[in-house]
């Protein structure tokens, strides 16, 4: 007897929830009773509460204008829809995203109240603290390295200069203006910036408290956030750091073979060493043009800047799609 018979709805459908979204379209090609059981709501709003961490219930999937769970999840699939965590959802503002090789990408900064620049630590000129979300859509596991020395961290700007992340950050052994390294030091501790090396700030929605590490692997639908500085040098406010990008990307490494590759599996997804039998691509995330930039910012009188409210902008929007 054939075994695509044998086995229940019940337990299929089970089944079928703790698969990706490839793995259950190619179910639903089987025949028409699995066809059936991989299109229930059931499955697809247990894949979509795995991918967007949402809290919606089964029965309001028209909340987004859809009919089924599947068409919600092909609505946020199509529209880049972030993840909730603690450093991404509805309120972050995102100037860049991207999808590449199986990954989605988001790129937001850390703003501060009048949206200027972080000041250099131990040297002048300016800093900006870039926040890049990275989400697997794969069906196998992707590893980024957070060092400086693997991550391949790099922006494009617009005249085609090509941009690393910062690195660590030490003070030198000179005076400096006849000011000694301990107030130059004191002085850097009181701008609260901490170091300045690419490092993991959340994975999967939760913060991290471990520290640096040598990189995070994400399995299929985990995210991460990667916080890194890049220098901004004589520029003032963030939106005149992030209309001279382009683009930017980061170096990550996927298997060869997805069934036969060696790995270390991390504690809590971090601190894990690089395999042999990987290879390295880049994911990539463009960024919104000068007007999209300038409008989540306001310019006031003497030089002052603040951020504009997100429902303010959101009815501004919805206003323009009637409109036209």
């Amino acid at each position: 007897r054939d075994v695509t018979e044998v086995i229940p709805n019940q337990l299929l459908e089970k089944l079928m929830m703790l698969l990706d979204p490839l793995s259950i379209l190619r179910c639903a090609s089987v025949n028409k009773r699995w066809r059936s059981v991989a299109v229930t709501p059931r499955v697809w709003h247990n894949l979509c509460k795995l991918r967007w961490r949402m809290r919606t219930s089964i029965s309001r999937h028209r909340v987004y204008s859809c009919k089924s769970w599947v068409e919600v999840y092909r609505h946020l699939s199509k529209k880049l829809r972030m993840p909730k965590g603690i450093y991404t959802g509805n309120r972050t503002r995102v100037f860049a995203t991207g999808r590449c090789n199986g990954l989605d990408m988001w790129v937001s900064l850390s703003h501060r109240p009048d949206c200027s620049l972080l000041r250099k630590p131990h040297e002048g000129g300016r800093m900006a603290r870039v926040r890049i979300t990275i989400q697997n859509t794969r069906n196998s596991k992707v590893w980024i390295p957070t060092k400086s020395t693997d991550l391949g961290l790099v922006a494009l700007q617009k005249d085609g200069y090509i941009q690393a992340a910062i690195a660590r950050q030490k003070p030198q052994r000179t005076l400096r203006n006849g000011r000694s390294i301990a107030s130059m030091i004191s002085e850097a501790s009181k701008t609260d910036i901490g170091s300045l090396e690419p490092k993991v700030i959340a994975f999967n929605g939760s913060p991290v408290d471990c520290g640096m590490g040598d990189g995070v692997l994400l399995g299929p639908l985990d995210f991460t956030v990667i916080q890194a500085h890049m220098d901004a040098s004589t520029l003032t406010f963030e939106p005149e750091f992030l209309e001279r990008l382009v683009e930017i990307q980061i170096s990550v490494e996927l298997p060869y073979d997805i069934e036969n590759f060696e790995e270390k599996i991390p504690l809590s997804g971090h601190e894990c060493k690089l395999r042999k039998n990987w290879r390295r691509v880049e994911a990539k995330a463009k960024f919104k043009d000068d007007r999209e930039i300038w409008k989540h910012y306001s310019m006031l009188p003497g030089g002052c800047m603040y951020l504009n409210d997100m429902d303010v902008l959101r009815d501004h929007e919805r206003q323009q799609r009637e409109y036209y």
